[in-house]
């Protein structure tokens, strides 16, 4: 039964060293001279200054505007589309979500 023992400890011992080896490094590319263009577009600044005179139409043109976002971002984030979340509904919802100060 030692023996036994022994043998699969110095195996696993012989396994873990074979696997700790250097040949597994992964290898990296240099990037560093790719150029790249990034658009960040400030959904959230969007959001805060709608106007809240024509709200309804302005709320539509921001779900329009950015319609894969939006829908995430009204359904999952905030819930304003969510009857549970807002039982006043989605536009009365954002109209105080907006409004809320600070």
């Amino acid at each position: 039964m030692t023996q036994k023992f022994n043998l699969a400890i110095g195996l696993i011992s012989l396994l873990t060293l074979i696997a700790c080896g250097s040949d597994n490094q992964k290898y990296i590319p240099d990037v560093s001279d790719i150029e790249v263009e990034v658009k960040i577009d400030r959904f959230e600044q969007a959001l805060f200054t709608l106007d809240t005179t024509q709200f309804e139409s302005s709320m539509a043109a921001l779900e329009q505007t950015y319609p894969e976002f939006s829908e995430v971002y009204f359904n999952f984030v905030l819930g304003s589309k969510n009857p549970e979340v807002a039982p006043e509904g989605h536009l009365p919802y954002m109209r105080g979500f907006i409004s809320l100060p600070g």
